[in-house]
């Protein structure tokens, strides 16, 4: 505004716009002439000079050959903001973690300084290939931009097998927030569950002759979808753990229902009369397995009785 012609100034007067970069010092200003209704513009782009927050800015005529340099007599305010950006320090992606595990989930967190950002609001949700979500909190700030959290694969939340993604939401003041996610982070892995085991003679029940042919079912699942392969195995109910005897089988190779399973049930049968006839009396079974992980269980232990042939 010209105080002495009491109007805005004409179009193409120089000018400059100065900004603090810090909340105290200005920077060099932008240049740039009047419009043609006297105003002086600039396009402010923050860059790595200024620090995220509340700045002062003033302006007015600089280096014109008809106008001394003159800046407003207000200042005004302008608001930095910064952008945040996460990363996961840990775990590695596609880290493979055992149920019943702890998972430690590390996340750094810079600003577009790349500037550790501490002093953020964090939260961390996880979620599996079935898009259930799970949060895990709290989170620990442990300084020089980590943040870090602690979760249980089944206590006090069971979680689901396989796949989980990480997704971040970081905020703090005067930055833009970080929404990362990114997937297959890790993947709970799970042994075999074996259940529901039985035991049928011939004749029916679990007492039979040692001649009879005798049926052995257990319900087979291995949450994650891996292959299994399982094996029975029997001994007298006298005799030591060491002398249980693989007396049958069933592998993913030969058996489609072995294959990724969730609640099968197997049927292996058995028929032994030369050595059940010389030891008749009572006897244990149990089932044995393995997984594409390598990873195996047992069965708990059923009993059955070999008697005199009808």
């Amino acid at each position: 505004f010209d105080t002495v012609s009491n109007g805005y100034v004409p179009v193409g007067v120089n000018g400059t716009i100065f900004v603090t970069t810090n909340g105290v010092l200005y920077d060099t200003g932008a240049d740039n002439t009047t419009n043609s209704t006297g105003h002086l513009l600039a396009y402010f782009n923050p860059t790595a000079s200024y620090t995220p927050g509340d700045q002062s800015w003033r302006g007015g005529t600089n280096k014109d050959v008809c106008y001394f340099n003159t800046n407003t007599s207000i200042v005004f305010n302008v608001s930095v903001y910064g952008d945040l950006d996460s990363s996961i320090v840990t775990p590695v992606p596609t880290t493979e973690y055992l149920r019943g595990n702890n998972i430690t989930i590390v996340i750094h967190l810079d600003n577009d300084l790349l500037v550790p950002a501490d002093g953020a609001a964090m939260n961390m949700t996880l979620t599996n290939e079935n898009s259930q979500n799970f949060d895990c909190s709290p989170i620990t700030a442990l300084g020089g931009g980590d943040y870090s959290c602690l979760i249980n694969t089944s206590t006090p939340r069971w979680l689901p097998a396989r796949y989980y993604n990480i997704s971040i939401y970081a905020n703090k003041s005067y930055h833009n927030p970080d929404n990362t996610t990114t997937p297959n982070v890790f993947f709970i892995t799970t042994r075999p569950n074996l259940t529901n085991i039985n035991v049928t003679s011939q004749q029916g029940g679990t007492t039979g002759g040692w001649g009879e042919t005798w049926s052995f079912n257990v319900t087979v699942t291995d949450e994650d979808l891996d292959n299994v392969t399982i094996a029975l195995k029997v001994k007298k109910s006298t005799d030591p753990d060491t002398s249980w005897v693989t007396i049958n089988g069933s592998s993913f190779t030969t058996n489609p229902d072995l294959v990724s399973p969730i609640n099968k049930t197997i049927t292996l049968t058995y028929k032994n009369p030369l050595t059940f006839k010389d030891s008749q009396g009572g006897w244990n079974y149990r089932f044995e397995s393995e997984d594409d992980h390598i990873l195996g269980s047992n069965s708990s232990i059923g009993n059955f009785t070999i008697e005199k042939d009808d």
